[in-house]
């Protein structure tokens, strides 16, 4: 084992920027979380970190992250226009080892298409900045990828500052959302 590694660990968990960040990264290492959905990739920063910190004690090759972004088409709800293109996302998580599935277009559309394909997620990742209207009925989907002790982080963007803040949700807070994301399916 590398000299580096433990440093780097230490520097992802406990140093790292954004702060927030790092109550995900320390649940992946505490409850050796191998099997990542994240939606809203961005530039795919924070992807990279949680493979590197899942990597710590599941091979490289057994992680598997799951990432559905806007990807090139961020003009229809990113507000900051920031990202990265879907060929280039595939290309920098696959170089890290893990097995990575992305799934292009808004988080309704996407989990529509794929949720009952999904393995059960350790770990979910709900990112800020997506559309608010598609991740209200994403929420519907989400429960089908979800087990007993899934970890679920939302990520919120607030205040004229554009300060960001992460807070986990209980599994019971997840099918609440889902239930209300059922009643607007029913309503539309």
């Amino acid at each position: 084992m590398s000299v580096t590694r433990p440093i780097r660990l230490f520097y992802l968990l406990y140093i790292s920027k954004p702060q927030t960040d790092r109550l995900i990264y320390r649940a992946i290492d505490r409850s050796r979380i191998a099997s990542i959905v994240e939606l809203g990739v961005g530039k795919a920063q924070r992807a990279l970190r949680m493979i590197e910190v899942a990597s710590r004690h599941v091979p490289p090759g057994q992680v598997s992250y799951v990432g559905v972004d806007l990807f090139e088409d961020r003009s229809l709800g990113d507000a900051a226009g920031t990202g990265i293109s879907l060929k280039a996302a595939y290309r920098l998580l696959r170089s890290r080892g893990a097995r990575a599935r992305l799934l292009p277009g808004d988080p309704d559309s996407a989990l529509a298409r794929a949720a009952n394909h999904l393995a059960k997620a350790d770990l979910l990742v709900v990112s800020s900045g997506l559309p608010v209207a598609s991740l209200a009925r994403a929420w519907y989907y989400l429960p089908r990828i979800l087990h007993a002790k899934s970890h679920v982080f939302v990520e919120k963007t607030a205040g004229p500052s554009g300060q960001t803040t992460i807070y986990r949700l209980s599994l019971d807070q997840v099918h609440l959302l889902a239930t209300k994301a059922a009643r607007l399916r029913r309503a539309a």
